[in-house]
């Protein structure tokens, strides 16, 4: 079985460009990859950002963004997308999921 070598992206305004290993590298530093971080609840933050990585798994076009559900008890949910604007339309739609999952019924 032969694997794919990662693809490394950097962001130019809000659009992935193909980039190599040590510009990635510099990208993760740069506060302009998050998107978006809300605080739910105590406890309880949802963040997404540009990851910039393309993971060999055969789906395209890639996915560069990604939306992490974190809490304390350890728990945590993933999503990704393929551009900037579904990120920031996941993003606001998994905030609401989990405020109401944590809403008293």
């Amino acid at each position: 079985m032969t694997t794919t070598p990662a693809a490394y992206y950097v962001l130019d305004g809000h659009e992935p460009k193909l980039a190599d290993f040590e510009a990635w590298c510099g990208m993760l530093m740069r506060p302009e990859r998050v998107i978006a971080q809300t605080i739910v609840a105590p406890g309880t933050a949802v963040s997404t950002v540009f990851i910039g990585i393309d993971h060999p798994l055969g789906r395209r076009p890639p996915r560069l963004f990604e939306t992490m559900l974190f809490n304390d008890y350890g728990g945590f949910s993933q999503r990704r997308y393929n551009t900037w604007g579904e990120a920031e339309a996941g993003h606001l739609e998994v905030v609401a999921e989990t405020l109401a999952r944590l809403a008293p019924e």
